[in-house]
């Protein structure tokens, strides 16, 4: 999988505290099948234990083969509209990204 796989999309942040369950429902049922739709895979979804407030507990991980599916889905306006939604849910919200290593990237 990891040679094939050129492009990683980074999403860091927190889980509103008022909004976790509105979060999942969101998440599972709109907002990763959004992404597939767009040619972006998730690859992982990690939380991160820390008693650390700045630093976000959530990342999120999608991939993708080429530039050309990486430039369409980021200037997609279905792909801006799923992000701000996301952003609704969440705080300390940061996208990254970065060429795929076959590893934990941050």
């Amino acid at each position: 999988m990891s040679s094939l796989i050129s492009y990683r999309i980074l999403l860091t942040y927190n889980i509103h505290p008022m909004r976790h369950e509105s979060y999942y429902r969101y998440m599972i049922g709109e907002f990763v099948p959004t992404l597939q739709k767009l040619d972006l895979k998730m690859l992982f979804a990690w939380h991160i234990h820390s008693n650390e407030n700045d630093i976000p507990h959530r990342q999120v991980e999608f991939v993708c083969n080429t530039v050309d599916t990486l430039r369409t889905a980021l200037n997609d306006p279905t792909f801006h509209r799923a992000e701000e939604r996301l952003q609704s849910y969440t705080t300390s919200y940061k996208r990254k990204i970065v060429h795929f290593k076959n590893r934990f990237q941050f």
